[in-house]
Parts: C-alpha cells; structure tokens; sequence
C-alpha cells in the first residue's frame, strides 16, 4: 500500500498580485519533508524547498470562463536526492 511506503509533511505559503481582472500573478514557497513511517520519531529522511511562479490568464466568453495557467517551479535540498517511489 502506498500510504506505507512513506509518510510527507508539507508547510506553503505565497503572494498573489492582481494585475487586472486577465492577469494574475503569484509567487509560493514550500518546505516537504519526508518521513519513514516505521520510524517517524528519527526525523525526516528528505525534506524539499520548493519555490514557484506563476501566471493566470483568464478569458470570459459569456456564460464560459477559460483560465490558462502558466507555472515554473523550482526544487532543491541539501540532503542526498531520492526520487520517492512510484504508486502501485
């Protein structure tokens, strides 16, 4: 079961900057930490910082309202990297 594989802890938050009612601008910050399950108490085995851009472009043609979203994230540690395991 994926759930017992491992256990992330996540902490975000950011910005947002209305352009004007087309264009909508946001900048986030996040920090995920990996945990083993079977030895929660020994810390985090990864933690992750995350920073991102973004950009909202909004289109109304009456009754529908098309949203395109634009983001450029970027990702780094200062622990070993490890790619968490796939779903089965």
């Amino acid at each position: 079961m994926l759930f017992k594989k491992f256990y992330v802890g996540d902490f975000k938050g950011g910005i947002t900057y209305v352009l004007n009612h087309n264009y909508i601008l946001l900048l986030g910050e996040g920090r995920y930490r990996t945990y083993d399950p079977k030895h929660l108490s020994s810390g985090p085995t990864l933690t992750e910082n995350h920073a991102w851009e973004q950009l909202i472009i909004t289109n109304r043609l009456r009754p529908l309202l098309f949203e395109q979203h634009y983001r450029v994230e970027q990702r780094w540690t200062i622990d070993e990297y490890r790619s968490r395991p796939a779903p089965s």
